[in-house]
């Protein structure tokens, strides 16, 4: 097919495809003009297509996301091949900056291969790496960059290294000393010299930057998994003689380091492992896209013996305020430390005691009893009299058949006590079990959902009742109630560091006073929740929320 706009129109798609491949994000935008003169003079060229996926770019780059699908969809409603892959490329670049950062990854996956161009590569590379680390998926962001590095051209590598150490500034201490021990323990023996050279330098970098966080909060736990993965090396720098004095030796009085929350986890038994993934889950992408900027390190232990012993760990490490209590015990143990150390902490989970009314303890979560009344008022209203608990407090979610062809749970002895309601305050996967026993059987029983298996209302497929908590759970995150509190105290905990100083270690006398300040700051801190219509405390120690029932037998999401 002969070019309609002749020699001038493929000279200028030349310049305007370098320029776009050179330009960041403000250069694209600045681009626009160019490109959509480009589409008005040589409308029947076939470079057109490209063209509007380079405009495409220039229009989410500058916030115009209609229009930039609108331009990619004409593209690939053409013909298959390159130009419309690219466009493929775009359109999981605009999921990834519209918050779909899951589907994108599916997106950008489907496309690994396709992508041969150089500088398209490079783009693809890219935006894959920006969405993975977007989304919280450490693995994969990190082989991803990994794979991006290995793969820009000498001309580009620059610009890609540059990208990756903003990437790598985003990541929390916890989280990149775990890439770093990943990064030295899956190394390919049948890699290439591109590759190689790009996991040298990504372990330099990230050995770096957490040879400083370690020495700059004074924090042994990280020097210590720096030092079992960093190469030999280190330990003749200076720096590395720090980090091994630093490893062996140590205050455990309390520090400020920036501004850092600390998240407890109890990891005991399978419950507390499912609630300490949500939590963390929430927290990790609630501080990554919602800090302006300003880091918030997030510093993560685990309850080895004692929560008094890791909550004193955390306060050497550096945190401000603490994250924790994901049961009644914990929840507890936490607060006696609060008030008794002076530290704030945001409580998952009430605890079996009243708190302080001006302490150091502020209650996020919620306990059971409140739960259990408002699904106890909707079944009195509905006439239901006797009800039946299943998981905690009632029976086991765990229990086995007793015969082959059994049910798991004993539906016909509920049934022959008359009970009309289920009570589920297992997890979802009780939930869907006992949902799923139902509907073999035809049974007839009202399920009642508290929060642990919230999530799962919309999709049992048997008459429910849901406990709601502001927008919860009409837009429940995937692994329900715990993310949502996760998500929230992250916002609310950055709300309040905002009242420290953003970076610098603080020991002494001067930690008292700021643990202080981040009290004061978290009592009046705001911030749009996932699971209570008030924006925070407002002046209170207990997270204000009105509780209601979400009511019909298979409401949508």
């Amino acid at each position: 097919m002969a070019l309609s706009s002749g020699v001038s129109a493929q000279s200028e798609f030349r310049e305007l495809r370098s320029r776009f491949f050179d330009a960041d994000a403000a250069g694209r935008i600045a681009l626009a003009t160019d490109l959509e003169a480009f589409i008005v003079r040589h409308p029947d060229d076939p470079r057109v297509f490209q063209v509007r996926v380079y405009l495409a770019w220039a229009c989410f780059e500058r916030g115009d996301r209609a229009r930039a699908r609108q331009l990619l969809d004409a593209v690939l409603e053409g013909p298959d091949g390159a130009t419309r892959d690219f466009a493929r490329v775009g359109l999981a670049t605009l999921s990834a900056r519209e918050g779909k950062t899951k589907a994108s990854l599916v997106e950008f996956a489907q496309l690994e291969g396709r992508i041969v161009d150089l500088d398209e590569r490079f783009v693809y590379g890219e935006e894959r790496t920006r969405a993975a680390f977007a989304a919280g998926e450490r693995v994969y962001a990190f082989q991803a960059l990994l794979a991006w590095l290995a793969q820009a051209p000498p001309d580009r590598l620059e610009r890609a290294r540059a990208t990756a150490k903003t990437l790598l500034a985003s990541v929390p201490a916890t989280e990149l000393a775990l890439a770093l021990r990943d990064l030295h323990a899956t190394k390919d023996r049948r890699t290439t010299a591109e590759m190689d050279s790009a996991r040298v330098w990504l372990t330099s970098t990230m050995v770096e930057r957490l040879t400083r966080l370690a020495l700059d909060r004074a924090d042994q736990d990280l020097a210590r998994r720096v030092l079992d993965v960093a190469p030999a090396a280190l330990r003749a720098t200076p720096e590395g003689q720090s980090l091994v004095k630093l490893s062996t030796s140590g205050s455990k009085a309390p520090a400020i380091v920036g501004r850092a929350v600390g998240l407890l986890l109890d990891l005991g038994d399978a419950a507390r492992r499912r609630r300490g993934a949500a939590v963390s889950a929430g927290m990790t992408r609630a501080l990554g896209s919602a800090t302006g900027g300003k880091s918030v390190e997030l510093i993560v232990r685990t309850v080895s013996d004692r929560v008094e012993d890791e909550l004193s760990e955390l306060a050497s490490e550096g945190a401000s305020l603490f994250v924790a209590g994901t049961d009644d015990e914990s929840a507890r143990s936490a607060s006696a430390f609060a008030e008794s150390h002076g530290i704030p902490v945001l409580l998952l989970r009430k605890p079996p005691v009243a708190v302080p009314s001006a302490g150091y303890t502020f209650v996020l979560g919620l306990g059971d009893v409140e739960v259990e009344r408002a699904l106890g008022d909707a079944f009195t209203a509905r006439g239901v009299q006797s009800v039946q608990r299943i998981g905690p407090g009632g029976f086991s979610c765990d229990s086995e058949t007793l015969a082959s062809g059994e049910p798991r749970f004993p539906l016909g002895e509920f049934r022959k006590r008359s009970v009309g309601a289920l009570v589920v305050t297992g997890d979802a996967h009780c939930a869907r079990d006992l949902a799923l026993e139902i509907r073999a059987r035809k049974a007839s029983f009202l399920l009642g959902l508290a929060l642990e298996a919230s999530e799962t209302y919309a999709t049992l497929g048997v008459p429910s009742l849901v406990v709601t908590a502001g927008g919860y759970p009409a837009k429940a995150p995937a692994a329900g109630w715990y993310e949502a509190l996760g998500h929230d105290a992250a916002l609310l905990a950055a709300r309040a560091l905002e009242a420290l100083p953003a970076d610098g270690l603080v020991r002494g006398g001067s930690v008292e006073l700021l643990h202080e300040k981040a009290r004061d700051a978290l009592t009046v801190a705001e911030a749009e929740l996932w699971t209570s219509e008030a924006r925070g405390f407002a002046g209170a120690r207990v997270l204000p929320r009105k509780l209601g029932v979400l009511e019909g037998g298979f409401p949508q999401r």
